[in-house]
């Protein structure tokens, strides 16, 4: 068993939702004494806003053991992240939430501070892609650090922002945002060459669409429907832009792949089937990875079973491993941004949603959890 450090942050105004979340965490692990969980309420109260470590044993075998929680006094259920990194200082990157029930984005400091609320109505999944440069009339214009999110509400639509890299806060750059089909998540993906960015939403029957995001010599944005996939009911995608491909989690089927280029004729193909190697529904958020022997792999949450597979991104897609996180369960969407730039994040940071507690999105070093990654076969799995 290894010891493992939780980090919590709160201010006086919420004391009542985090010694609440507090101890329904700490009496999770066995090895806690109540002596402990007493002290660091105690220490809590010390001051109006502190931080506080309690060490606990991993008594979960191979779960990894998480480093901070995301909550506050107005959060509904936060099922959706992106990490945006602060090139110039990694210690102000942000984790952008959305929260459906809450009517609202949050953005958090990497220590758990709360420095922004957007009030937008039932965001759904949130994708950012850095340095995008948008094609158009506007070609020339400086690279743009760009965060999009479909809306279930107003007649369903498609927000855009960006991070303005002064102060590091989401403004809006879309006027009020762009109609779309029914959604149910989405992603953005990008082409370098050809500098065009785009927007796909999922839907729970009306398949997947594909949206170009384009933008004018007077920086207005434009948002146009170029292609249309049937599929059944799915949320979960990511896309990956050096390849060229996305991934979509129909819930009840698996996990297929389909091309990004508007232009291919290329069918949607089922990759990895439910149930192949375990695998079980409902299939949820998906987000990319390199490992260190350069293999490029796919994480996928399965609600049904509180588990992260791993598979490989290239035929026959087979699975890597599979892990779990300590107090996590029924996870809905997931980031990764691999780093070494964040002392308290080794090797990157990986995000998830959690059923429990207060639904805080929860942060854990990419290189504990490779240490914990029940492999498949024998070997060195990173």
């Amino acid at each position: 068993m290894t010891l493992a450090s939780w980090y919590f942050r709160s201010s006086v105004c919420g004391s009542g939702v985090f010694l609440r979340c507090c101890f329904e965490q700490l009496l999770k692990f066995s090895m806690i004494s109540l002596f402990r969980v007493l002290v660091a309420v105690s220490v809590w109260f010390g001051s109006e806003e502190v931080i506080f470590r309690c060490h606990s044993h991993n008594a979960l075998g191979q779960s990894a053991a998480p480093s901070v929680m995301l909550h506050n006094d107005a959060v509904g259920d936060q099922d959706d992240l992106c990490i945006w990194a602060n090139g110039k200082d990694p210690s102000d990157s942000r984790v952008i939430v959305s929260d459906k029930k809450a009517n609202s984005l949050f953005v958090y400091l990497l220590d758990g501070r709360l420095t922004q609320t957007i009030e937008v109505a039932k965001p759904g999944n949130i994708d950012i892609r850095r340095q995008v440069v948008f094609g158009g009339e506007a070609i020339q214009m400086q690279p743009t650090d760009v965060v999009a999110f479909n809306v279930r509400a107003d007649g369903w639509k498609v927000r855009v922002f960006s991070v303005n890299q002064s102060s590091s806060q989401l403004e809006p750059i879309d006027a009020g945002g762009f109609n779309t089909r029914p959604n149910y998540g989405s992603c953005l993906a990008y082409d370098s060459k050809s500098k065009r960015l785009f927007f796909i939403a999922t839907s729970e029957s009306s398949g997947v669409t594909q949206y170009e995001l384009c933008r004018l010599i007077d920086g207005r944005l434009t948002c146009t429907e170029i292609k249309h996939w049937n599929l059944g009911k799915c949320e979960g995608i990511v896309a990956d832009d050096e390849s060229g491909e996305f991934y979509v989690a129909v819930e009840q089927e698996g996990i297929w792949k389909l091309d990004i280029d508007s232009n291919s004729h290329k069918a949607p193909e089922l990759i990895v089937p439910l149930g192949k190697d375990g695998l079980a529904g409902d299939l949820e958020g998906l987000t990319l990875a390199t490992l260190e022997d350069k293999s490029r792999v796919l994480i996928v949450s399965s609600q049904g079973l509180s588990k992260f597979f791993i598979f490989d991104r290239q035929s026959p897609w087979n699975r890597r491993g599979t892990f779990q996180i300590e107090g996590v369960t029924e996870t809905d969407g997931i980031d990764l941004y691999q780093s070494n730039e964040f002392p308290d994040f080794a090797g990157g940071i990986f995000g998830c949603h959690t059923s429990q507690l207060q639904h805080p999105i929860v942060l854990t070093s990419w290189k504990d959890i490779l240490a914990k990654v029940d492999m498949l076969e024998s070997g060195a799995f990173r």
